[in-house]
């Protein structure tokens, strides 16, 4: 996501208590701990949202994802844990990779850099009541 600064800030401005987490290097106790207090989850689609697992019930977890890519694997898995999910897919590719680089990918769609639609985003999340 090229514009996770201007997201942030946006987010910061409709819920002050939002944070922006990385769990590089962290321990697993941390991220579990973090987790736990988290009641709406905003992520790009990738394996970080596994991490639902250790949130309560009720919580909403949004998944934004490439209009090249998506798979099916984080709604079952909200489902499941009895979650709200969202698929934020308003979403645009910032600059195209030439097919004989995308072919090495493990999937030919996943890699895109790209930009989140802010405003659409901060309506979607304002319905949530965050």
């Amino acid at each position: 996501m090229v514009n996770e600064y201007e997201v942030m800030k946006s987010l910061k401005a409709l819920n002050p208590s939002s944070s922006l987490e990385n769990f590089d290097g962290k321990t697993f106790q941390y991220q579990v701990d973090i987790m736990r207090k988290t009641t709406v989850m905003i992520s790009m689609h990738g394996a970080q949202m596994t991490n639902l697992v250790f949130m309560y019930p009720g919580s909403t977890v949004v998944e934004i994802v490439s209009p090249q890519f998506y798979y099916f694997f984080y709604p079952e898995l909200s489902r499941m844990a009895n979650m709200r999910h969202i698929l934020f897919q308003n979403t645009t590719i910032v600059e195209f990779v030439p097919d004989e680089v995308r072919k090495k990918w493990w999937n030919p769609n996943v890699n895109y850099k790209i930009r989140v639609n802010v405003s659409c985003l901060i309506r979607t999340l304002s319905r949530l009541n965050m």
